[in-house]
């Protein structure tokens, strides 16, 4: 595991939606990157921690906790997928438009698109570009 400077930049329908300088890890787990950090108000609405499970480059997993719930985000390119979500009762769907990720235990980026549809109506579209890079010890 190896300490990591993170800045992640969202768009959402083509708007600037939020910006995230901060501190997390990096880890290999199995064939995975696991691209950790705690939140701040700017992730509330997916929670306080997140995990990037960078598993390969057309899968990646997203893990947000707060005190309420969790949500689970499964982005595979392909057809749509359900979002998972402790406590609430709702039928969210996320289409994967694009995944793009370089990245390995020094550190690297992500870039990921996908739409979001509440009872089969669409939402939104974001955009989330995420850049790590390992801090040197």
């Amino acid at each position: 595991m190896k300490t990591a400077i993170i800045r992640m930049d969202t768009t959402r329908d083509g708007k600037h939606f939020s910006d995230l300088f901060t501190y997390g890890t990096i880890s290999r787990e199995n064939d995975s990157y696991v691209v950790e950090f705690d939140g701040e108000k700017i992730l509330s609405e997916i929670g306080d921690h997140v995990k990037f499970y960078i598993k390969n480059k057309n899968h990646v997993r997203v893990l947000a906790n707060n005190e309420r719930d969790s949500v689970l985000f499964d982005f595979r390119k392909g057809p749509n997928v359900e979002c998972l979500s402790d406590n609430h009762m709702m039928n969210i769907h996320v289409t994967t438009r694009d995944i793009s990720s370089t990245m390995d235990e020094n550190g690297g980026e992500l870039d990921l698109k996908y739409t979001m549809s509440f009872h089969h109506m669409l939402s939104s579209e974001t955009e989330i570009h995420l850049v790590a890079k390992a801090v040197a010890e």
